[in-house]
């Protein structure tokens, strides 16, 4: 999260959902295309259905619905809270690049890794500490079967099993999904493929 600030207090999904619409409000932005990446898909998906007068579409890069974690899931955030706590963010940022990316992505372009892993290194840890803990304490939204909104999932074919992002697209009536043969950070790693994707689906509802 770079250099946004990160006071002290509790944080959940759905206090920044309506961070983004106080923000929205406060821009005199009534209506809007919303692209949440990652954890941003979820808050996206919390303000569409908190606000859904304001979300003209919705696209979920990398993220999705949610639902049950997994152990394995629930253990990964874990072991990233406690590198937190331990201020050891050199050792954090290095695993959640390689993370991020499809097989041998860091020897490919080493630049576009390293400029990745460098924005993740400006955060503070005790803020993206308590970021991780709202992100294992918040239940998965609720019904998303309410979006009514075009809605684009995109995915990435090694960030997990497909099955998953499948699984949203199932949650939320009529939406799209695309799946792109990338790790998690797709518009990093596949920026020309992810701006088309993202530019068609735009040209298809705006007709």
């Amino acid at each position: 999260f770079g250099q946004t600030e990160s006071p002290e207090g509790e944080y959940s999904m759905e206090l920044f959902a309506e961070d983004l619409y106080q923000l929205l409000r406060a821009l005199g932005i009534g209506q809007s295309y919303v692209l949440g990446y990652s954890m941003g898909g979820r808050i996206a998906l919390e303000l569409t259905l908190r606000h859904s007068n304001v979300v003209k579409a919705l696209v979920l890069a990398n993220s999705g619905v949610g639902g049950a974690r997994t152990a394995e899931g629930q253990g990964r955030l874990q072991g990233i809270l406690e590198l937190l706590e331990k201020g050891d963010m050199a050792t954090l940022t290095e695993d959640l690049t390689v993370m991020a990316f499809s097989p041998g992505f860091k020897e490919k372009n080493t630049k576009e890794f390293e400029r990745y892993k460098a924005v993740k290194l400006e955060n503070d840890p005790k803020g993206f500490a308590r970021v991780m803990r709202a992100m294992m304490a918040s239940p998965p939204p609720s019904d998303p079967s309410r979006i009514k909104c075009p809605t684009l999932i995109i995915a990435g074919e090694y960030e997990g099993p497909v099955e998953r992002a499948k699984a949203s697209q199932e949650a939320i009536p009529g939406s799209q999904l695309r799946i792109l043969p990338t790790g998690h950070g797709s518009a990093v790693e596949a920026p020309q493929a992810f701006n088309n994707t993202l530019l068609e689906f735009l040209a298809s509802i705006s007709r």
